[in-house]
């Protein structure tokens, strides 16, 4: 079990771990659809979204993240939080509900009411569906994608 769990805002020093992870994503997932891993798009993503992104630090170690970024709604004009990418890496997911939580609870001290979180549609999809729904969350919309070559 772990000596230590930390869950804070990432900061600059994280970026490389944090990409090794995304990079891990990408091949454990979003290969599958078409994209591939470029680490210079992946390293200007995280300074544009670090004051919105939370890591979980285990035993000193950058084991997950969940990033997203906080945008005015367009019918009500207030804040939502999109998340655009929530991974820990596979030796360490029993604690990713504790960053989903803790960062649930982070939105709300900041005044956003509303949290909208995405999954791919592979193999897990239905797992992580009926985990979103234990969480409290609802189906919002379906995404589908086209190459256009």
């Amino acid at each position: 079990m772990s000596d230590s769990l930390t869950i804070r805002l990432a900061c600059k020093e994280d970026f490389e771990r944090c990409t090794e992870l995304i990079e891990e994503f990408c091949s454990e997932t979003l290969e599958a659809f078409g994209f591939s891993f470029d680490k210079a798009s992946v390293l200007s993503m995280a300074t544009t979204h670090i004051d919105t992104t939370w890591v979980l630090v285990q035993d000193g170690i950058l084991t997950g993240f969940l990033c997203g970024m906080i945008v005015d709604n367009l019918i009500d004009g207030r804040q939502v939080f999109q998340e655009i990418a929530w991974f820990v890496s596979q030796r360490h997911r029993r604690y990713g509900l504790r960053l989903l939580h803790r960062v649930e609870s982070e939105l709300k001290l900041m005044g956003i009411n509303k949290f909208i979180m995405v999954h791919m549609a592979d193999e897990k999809a239905a797992k992580i569906g009926a985990l979103y729904k234990r969480c409290g969350f609802r189906p919002l919309e379906t995404q589908y994608i086209k190459e256009l070559v």
